[in-house]
């Protein structure tokens, strides 16, 4: 088919259909349930993580805890970054639940335990979803920004050294293309542009299975893909304001 590289996992794994991976589907909150295996609820007493907006609200919750997450907020600084510490103490990312070894985040906001992180710097991070989101050129930087996350994760098992104390490769990764969410968002699910985006995807993979077979370590890589949420063309809109 059109996506290979994807084909090729799917046909030599496990995959699911019209699989939910958080209800109701919001980036960033579903993001960290993927990240953490915990829902989100009634924060004030269910053990769930701390990200807002499935947050339960009530008269009794004054004032109410809020968080836009792509905004700036009342200090000035873009709520991304309190994004790890809004995790709270009932929940642990994957990078804090594997133990003893070196772990790797790429491009993913949510990497509270990982010893290292791409972009290393938060305002790097930003900047590269910023410029992503908002250029001119969008096809010329979410291209680059595909295949950098794909190269700067082999170069954690190229050379462990480099990013880790020990030379050991990192024994649990997490890579995040942001693409793909922000072209959907953008121009819409069904978009020539969002589509030949999910093609380069699958041509970064390929590359990604590539140099981890070279090196070694792609049979002992187990691959996990999934997605936050997706997205369609409602046949219908509701009026919330007589609910």
């Amino acid at each position: 088919g059109s996506l290979p590289n994807l084909k090729k996992l799917i046909n030599s794994g496990l995959y699911s259909k019209n699989c939910i991976t958080d209800f109701p589907a919001l980036t960033y909150p579903t993001q960290v349930s993927m990240m953490t295996g915990t829902y989100t609820g009634n924060y004030l007493e269910e053990l769930c993580h701390g990200v807002p907006s499935f947050h339960w609200m009530d008269r009794n919750e004054n004032p109410p805890f809020l968080r836009s997450y792509n905004s700036v907020g009342s200090d000035e600084r873009i709520q991304i970054y309190k994004l790890n510490d809004d995790l709270g103490n009932n929940c642990k990312t994957l990078f804090e639940m594997v133990g003893e070894g070196n772990t790797a985040s790429i491009s993913q906001f949510i990497s509270r335990g990982a010893n290292y992180l791409f972009p290393e710097r938060k305002t790097k991070l930003i900047l590269y979803y910023l410029l992503i989101k908002h250029s001119y050129n969008i096809n010329k930087y979410i291209t680059k920004a595909n295949l950098v996350a794909v190269k700067k994760l082999l170069k954690t098992f190229e050379n462990p050294k480099k990013f880790f104390e020990t030379k050991e490769a990192p024994i649990a990764s997490n890579l995040l293309f942001l693409s793909s969410d922000i072209m959907m968002h953008l121009y819409g699910f069904d978009s020539e542009l969002y589509k030949l985006n999910l093609f380069h995807i699958d041509k970064a993979l390929g590359i990604l299975l590539e140099g981890l077979d070279k090196l070694g370590y792609l049979e002992e890589t187990i691959i996990a893909i999934s997605s936050d949420h997706g997205n369609y063309k409602a046949n219908t809109l509701g009026d919330f304001g007589n609910f």
